[in-house]
């Protein structure tokens, strides 16, 4: 094998590497956005009449009135804990979390950031995946993009050590996604992006460079035909 075979060996062996590692990165940023199906439930009470709403913000629709003193369960806040995503009787939605006393080991407490870990509260997102399991029935179902400003543009974020990451995911307003991932570690920067149409339909592409190497890309059309292409910084 010549050097300048080698050199390309390893260039393809390289990229395969990081388009392999964006993937896992993409595949884990989403998982974390999306609404989780076994969430935990914290026995909890209302501390005042309060608007029961169908996302974490004033601006979604009221579901319900949740009465002063009504028994909730807690499923989770979102990362700030300024909202809870809350059971009331068959009524399910997201209410100010200042209004929520939580039942803990020794008693009840405010759910805030300082007090929900002690209370078994755990983060949770917001998603249109949410806004269809609970609401189909409401005649402001068909409105989502009237009401969440919030959701359609969710994004995440994190260092762990010498490796950066972020994740951002996009809804239009026919139900079709685009998701985006990226991160840099010690040895190379890497980022994938995912576009899933209304019909189902996707196409995809991931890319990276090592440090002191070359750089690639691998593109994924939505019939599944994919293209390569590497080159040196």
């Amino acid at each position: 094998m010549s050097r300048s075979e080698s050199v390309d060996h390893t260039r393809r062996h390289r990229i395969a590497d990081l388009r392999a590692g964006v993937l896992v990165l993409l595949a884990l940023a989403v998982a974390s956005m999306a609404p989780s199906t076994a969430r935990a439930a914290t026995p909890s009470v209302a501390t005042s009449n309060v608007n029961l709403r169908a996302g974490p913000a004033t601006s979604y629709p009221v579901v319900t009135v949740v009465p002063a003193g009504a028994q909730i369960v807690t499923y989770g806040c979102i990362s700030s804990y300024a909202w809870c995503d809350i059971g009331y009787g068959t009524a399910r939605g997201w209410v100010s979390a200042s209004y929520i006393t939580a039942t803990g080991p020794s008693g009840g407490v405010v759910v805030s950031a300082a007090t929900a870990a002690a209370v078994g509260i755990t983060v949770v997102g917001f998603s249109k995946a949410y806004w269809n399991s609970y609401y189909t029935a409401y005649p402001w179902y068909g409105r989502w993009t009237a009401y969440a400003p919030h959701a359609s543009g969710g994004a995440v974020a994190g260092c762990v050590g010498a490796a950066c990451g972020g994740a951002r995911r996009v809804t239009g307003a026919n139900g079709g996604t685009v998701t985006s991932a990226g991160g840099c570690g010690p040895n190379g920067c890497g980022g994938a992006r995912r576009v899933v149409g209304p019909n189902g339909g996707t196409a995809g592409a991931a890319g990276g460079c090592a440090r002191g190497h070359g750089c690639g890309v691998v593109r994924r059309g939505p019939n599944g035909g994919t293209t390569a292409r590497g080159f040196h910084r």
